[in-house]
């Protein structure tokens, strides 16, 4: 079964450089809600999750609402494998893809069903996957 298991995951971003430039750490404070800290080697880092721990099933639908620096973004990265967690474990089973553009591979001319056909295609599925799943995915729309 398909399911998302974040165990305490953290991700710090390092910020180098910004030590002795103090309209830069003015500029990183504000817009990182003050998350801050600093490494081993002095570098200043940008708490960007913390401690985080859900678990998601198949099924499970998500919204994520948050101001801008809240983390949804690290969040997203985090699932796609673009950032790894500095602390804690992320367990995954079954696919993940991650919608760079909600309008990537479709066609405006298109109808709704030749767009899921459209873009099923560029998710790597066969027509006849696409078939048996139609209806469920007119229905989630």
């Amino acid at each position: 079964m398909a399911f998302i298991k974040f165990n305490n995951v953290s991700v710090e971003i390092p910020i180098f450089n910004a030590n002795n430039r103090s309209l830069k750490n003015k500029i990183i404070k504000t817009a990182t809600v003050g998350k801050l800290g600093h490494d081993n080697s002095g570098h200043i880092i940008v708490k960007a999750l913390q401690d985080l721990n859900f678990e998601l099933n198949k099924g499970d639908r998500v919204g994520l609402l948050g101001a801008n620096g809240a983390g949804k973004s690290t969040l997203l990265r985090v699932l796609s494998g673009v950032y790894s967690p500095t602390k804690g474990s992320l367990e995954c089973s079954g696919k993940i893809a991650s919608l760079i553009d909600i309008s990537l591979g479709t066609d405006q001319e298109a109808t709704g069903r030749e767009n899921i056909f459209l873009r099923g295609a560029f998710l790597g599925f066969s027509n006849k996957v696409l078939e048996g799943k139609i209806e469920i995915i007119i229905d989630f729309a």
